[in-house]
């Protein structure tokens, strides 16, 4: 063979041979076009679900806010129905046959501190400074009436307050619940990238707080349905469906308002440590 020929042959054959070997090293178009798909769906969702991480620990903080603030309420209730009682005791024994009905220190015939003295006697300072006894023994009857009537309508007020909250506390428990299957939709992080484990750590923290909710919905009827004639009668008696002493009762809801709550709140201060969605 002629060698220009020969040399045109060599020539040919190991172009064809380095574009085959280019074929084979450079990577598809399709194969490219779907790794930068992927990576592209996988930023959408991150993008996404740090709104969504976001929007959880506001319902965390606000479930700490209604809490509290219903734990004070109740604390509320109990020292108001412990107060009309000490009233409601006290105008029954002012009231009783044979009793002091005085209006501030008299007897029976209505005269005052002063009148019952005489002339500037020992007895003209008997109701004067501090005493032993109670507060409600210097006050004459129709202030101490007066006193009762308006723990009673601070009561019914903390009675209302006390229902709206709970149902507040059951509402963010639902938000929350609907943040975080709108996080689980998002299937991110999809490869189990999540090295802190949010998803799981805020899937176990909405079940310790179901848990809470139910056993605080169960103490605050107990103190709604023991509004009853026993928050100002002597002896009344305690049915089944009224629940029971009315001062006895609240003051076991706000004992045990926080009980076994530690678990719950470590896990809420856990996540709202957080900044932000971290891989």
């Amino acid at each position: 063979m002629d060698p220009a020929q020969l040399a045109f042959q060599e020539y040919m054959l190991g172009g064809k041979k380095k574009s085959e070997a280019a074929a084979v090293s450079t990577p598809s178009p399709a194969g490219s076009k779907k790794q930068s798909q992927e990576s592209a769906s996988w930023k959408k969702r991150k993008k996404q679900a740090s709104p969504v991480f976001k929007a959880i620990q506001g319902k965390l903080e606000e479930w700490n806010d209604v809490d509290g603030q219903l734990g004070a309420v109740l604390e509320s209730v109990g020292n108001l129905r412990f107060r009309i009682w000490c009233a409601s005791r006290k105008i029954r024994e002012r009231k009783r046959p044979g009793g002091d009905g005085r209006e501030r220190g008299g007897g029976g015939g209505g005269g005052g501190g002063r009148e019952r003295g005489g002339g500037g006697g020992e007895n003209e300072w008997e109701s004067c400074g501090p005493r032993g006894g109670d507060a409600h023994d210097v006050l004459e009857l129709e202030d101490i009436d007066l006193a009762m009537n308006h723990d009673l309508l601070q009561h019914e007020r903390m009675i209302g307050a006390a229902r709206a909250l709970i149902s507040s506390l059951a509402q963010v428990l639902d938000a929350l619940g609907r943040r975080m299957n709108e996080w689980m939709m998002l299937d991110y992080p999809a490869d189990g990238a999540d090295s802190e484990g949010l998803l799981e750590k805020t899937e176990q923290l909405f079940v310790l707080l179901s848990e809470q909710l139910y056993r605080k919905q169960l103490l605050v009827k107990q103190v709604l349905d023991s509004c009853h004639d026993g928050l100002i009668e002597e002896g009344a008696t305690f049915s089944g469906d009224q629940g029971g002493n009315p001062r006895t009762l609240a003051r076991r809801a706000c004992s045990e308002w926080n009980a076994g709550d530690n678990k719950g709140s470590l896990a809420i201060k856990d996540l709202l440590r957080i900044g932000s969605l971290q891989l």
